[in-house]
């Protein structure tokens, strides 16, 4: 084999497409085309599947920013990690961050998620795939500088679509928007297409307590208050969202035969977490559901508009007007009901893993955000204890 490991070898070589191979371990090459006489060359890896029998190459650029007598060093290594990528079960094929985001959207919809595909993929086309560059730079290649530089030019834009529109993203939109982006990027990772996470394990983590803010709190009072100033379809649909905290998400998609009224249990089949779980009813929420499904087909939606259509995110909005109407200072959204809710239960002493398989989320998450609550109930319990044990003879 030709020695192309120094600049005066390999500026001797003939001009040809087939490129100049050097061995670096068995099975594994480093290759080297000059395809003129003033060219500088390119560098390639190549190697051996022998469940295949291909021999598959992979481009390794040409490393002309760097002096030429580091090339060859600099290719070795970009070699290297290629075949250590081979040899953890990575993937041959090179992918961009434009196949990444394509291919998360597809899975989404292979799973039934039509509308979180349709979303996700407007994301993509807003706040990742706007910059080709970005756009078009291989998996292979991506780095957390290059991570950080996309998160940071995020960060600086303004919001393109709501009341906030033009105006400075909030840490909650960063998140928002940084979710899909690093699920696509995961789910890359799961398929082998990479077989690290090292670019972005850590520059697309989510900023901390970014919706505090959202989480207001509405008394029983200002529940009923805004209940009844709601028009009948909507006021259905917000007391049922005070008798049981799930997302309302989750109670747009209950249907009727989701109801069993003998089994005593509600079957939530889509939600944005632990879907396809079974909730047990108490009588009060039986009653409310009977009237709620009576003399619709097993199939209908539970709550449906005035006008017969399905309840959707933009069809809700109205909720903050009819907060203002009911004179509610603390400007909630319809997911304060549920902040709400969540927050009574676990005053009242509901255990985590109730109060999280009843939200459809994790006990650790309960356990995050809620956990203050329980402060004044451990002093309460021992105040019980003391006054249990003074009244023993």
């Amino acid at each position: 084999m030709t020695d192309i490991s120094k600049v005066k070898y390999r500026d001797a070589l003939k001009p040809r497409r087939e490129p100049y191979w050097h061995k670096i371990s068995q099975s594994n090459y480093l290759g080297f085309r000059k395809l003129n006489k003033d060219s500088q060359g390119t560098w390639l890896a190549r190697t051996y599947d022998n469940q295949t029998m291909k021999k598959p190459q992979k481009r390794l650029g040409g490393f002309l920013e760097f002096p030429d007598n580091l090339r060859f060093e600099l290719a070795q290594k970009a070699a290297q990690e290629w075949f250590t990528h081979l040899g953890r079960g990575g993937s041959t094929e090179e992918v961009t961050i434009q196949n990444v985001c394509d291919n998360y959207v597809e899975h989404l919809k292979q799973k039934g998620k039509e509308k979180g595909s349709i979303d996700t993929s407007k994301r993509f086309k807003a706040y990742v795939l706007d910059d080709p560059r970005f756009a078009n730079a291989t998996l292979s290649k991506l780095t957390p500088r290059l991570v950080q530089a996309w998160r940071n030019r995020l960060s600086n834009e303004p919001t393109k679509a709501g009341k906030n529109k033009g105006k400075k993203r909030s840490d909650s939109s960063l998140n928002r928007d940084m979710t899909p982006f690093r699920a696509a990027l995961n789910l890359a990772k799961d398929q082998r297409l990479t077989t690290d996470d090292f670019a972005w394990s850590k520059t697309l983590r989510p900023v901390k307590d970014a919706d505090k803010s959202r989480d207001n709190y509405l008394t029983n009072t200002e529940r009923n208050l805004i209940i009844e100033a709601s028009p009948p379809d909507l006021a259905q649909f917000i007391k049922f969202s005070t008798m049981l905290p799930l997302r309302p998400g989750a109670i747009a998609q209950l249907t009727v035969g989701d109801f069993n009224k003998v089994q005593r249990t509600l079957f939530v089949g889509f939600d944005k977490a632990n879907a396809n779980r079974k909730i047990p009813l108490g009588d009060e929420l039986i009653k409310f559901l009977e009237e709620a499904t009576k003399n619709k087909l097993p199939k209908a939606r539970i709550f449906s508009r005035s006008n017969g259509s399905a309840w959707e995110k933009h069809s809700w909005k109205q909720f903050k007007e009819i907060a203002k109407i009911a004179d509610i200072k603390s400007e909630p959204t319809l997911y304060s009901i549920r902040h709400s809710i969540i927050t009574d239960l676990i005053e009242l002493g509901t255990e985590y893993g109730t109060v999280a398989i009843w939200a459809g989320t994790s006990i650790r998450i309960i356990e995050k955000n809620y956990r203050h609550l329980t402060a004044s109930h451990s002093a309460n319990a021992l105040d019980r204890l003391a006054n249990n044990q003074s009244g023993v003879a």
